[in-house]
């Protein structure tokens, strides 16, 4: 039997210290269970337990971002070893240890001396938002709070990795065009800069007229060879215009607004835009949290300015004491479908899962608009890299061809 000194929360907000007897850690763990507390540090009286950390350094190092892989990795281990009956803070400190990434690893570091101190697992998320979002700190508080951390955990990492695959389903879809576009942009830079400046001189010394098409793209390749500071200087003027006007709120509304009635591309961006809402905010109902911190959360994750105006008046409309369906019927993003869906959800009392549900349908529609771009995506660029090396073939060969006839 050994003495252990314990810090344990009682309640979101009250810490309680003090020694316990037990033969083990997880006997003194399993005890404070019982008793009703929340273990945060558990180690043997005069010796054992983690080391202090001294300071808090700035976290430093060339990563300075965790991707949503390594969130959701971490998330899952750590609701792993939570479901053990191990402490906070020794969950953390573990993972600390077995962390990979070294900037999610100085985070766990820095967010073990938080608990340490007395902060919640929660609390101590919400001071590294570069790692870990409003929705991820809203549900683990609202896990904390209901005593189902363990559970909202493995919940929280699952949507994070479905999210994840979804986000790398649709940039699979258009590695390929991309990389058609790069192949002809420069292709055809390659044959106006070094191409055919190399064949002009035979055409030099022909001594005769040459045809309109060989003419044209003889000026094309001297103005890309004299002005091509000129070109590379005004698109990055206009990219340095367009970053500034639509880095603002007002002009990323602008900006959605102009996305969202192209053909095609606007139906799929809508989808997207619907299918993170809805898993986003059903993810949130599901965990406890309020219908309106819920929206208030999910307007900063919605990814599309229009949207997060929608609402932005929706939840002050929800905290007028009106239904969400209601609320959300004004915006122009949600069809009579999804209406119908959210409504179901409300009167059933089963929103979260009928928002995860509408998630998926809106998934499954991203990935189809997805698909129908690609396949039209394709063609189209191979046809106008086709046409544009055919006319720069084509004007190279007329002059031969004019030679042969006059030499027959």
């Amino acid at each position: 039997m050994a003495e252990f000194v314990y810090k344990a929360k009682r309640s979101p907000s009250e810490i309680v210290e003090g020694l316990i007897d037990a033969d083990d850690a997880e006997a003194a763990v399993a005890r404070l269970l019982k008793m009703g507390l929340s273990p945060v540090d558990v180690h043997v009286k005069d010796g054992g337990g983690a080391a202090a950390f001294s300071g808090r350094r700035r976290l430093r190092g060339r990563f300075r971002k965790a991707s949503r892989a390594d969130v959701s990795m971490f998330l899952q281990q750590f609701s792993d070893l939570n479901g053990s009956s191990l402490p906070v803070l020794q969950s953390l400190e573990f993972m600390e240890r077995q962390t990979q990434h070294p900037f999610l690893r100085e985070t766990v570091r820095l967010m073990a001396a938080d608990v340490r101190d007395g902060a919640s697992l929660s609390e101590a998320m919400a001071r590294h938002p570069r790692v870990f979002s409003n929705v991820v700190v809203h549900v683990v508080r609202s896990g904390e709070m209901s005593g189902k951390l363990t559970a909202v955990l493995g919940y929280l990492s699952d949507v994070l990795e479905q999210e994840q695959e979804m986000r790398s389903r649709v940039s699979a879809s258009l590695v390929y065009p991309a990389l058609i576009f790069c192949v002809g942009v420069v292709t055809v830079f390659v044959l106006l800069t070094w191409v055919i400046p190399r064949i002009v001189g035979i055409f030099e010394d022909l001594g005769e007229a040459l045809p309109l098409m060989t003419r044209m793209l003889i000026g094309v390749s001297l103005f890309f060879q004299k002005f091509w500071w000129m070109i590379g200087l005004i698109t990055a003027l206009i990219g340095l215009g367009g970053y500034r006007k639509f880095s603002t709120p007002e002009g990323r509304l602008q900006f959605d607004s102009i996305l969202l009635k192209v053909p095609l591309f606007g139906n799929m961006l809508r989808c997207s835009v619907l299918a993170r809402f809805a898993r986003t905010l059903g993810m949130l109902i599901q965990s406890g949290v309020d219908i309106v911190s819920s929206l208030e959360t999910v307007q900063d994750v919605s990814g599309s300015e229009a949207l997060k105006r929608d609402l932005v008046q929706a939840a002050a409309r929800v905290r007028d004491g009106e239904r969400l369906t209601a609320a959300l019927a004004v915006s122009p993003f949600f069809s009579e479908m999804s209406l119908s869906l959210i409504s179901i959800g409300e009167t059933s009392g089963e929103l979260g899962s009928g928002l995860l549900k509408l998630a998926r349908f809106y998934e499954r529609q991203t990935q189809r608009a997805v698909k129908l771009i690609t396949s039209l995506i394709e063609p189209v660029l191979i046809l106008v890299l086709g046409i544009f090396v055919g006319f720069i073939v084509l004007a190279m060969l007329m002059p031969i061809f004019r030679m042969n006839l006059m030499v027959q």
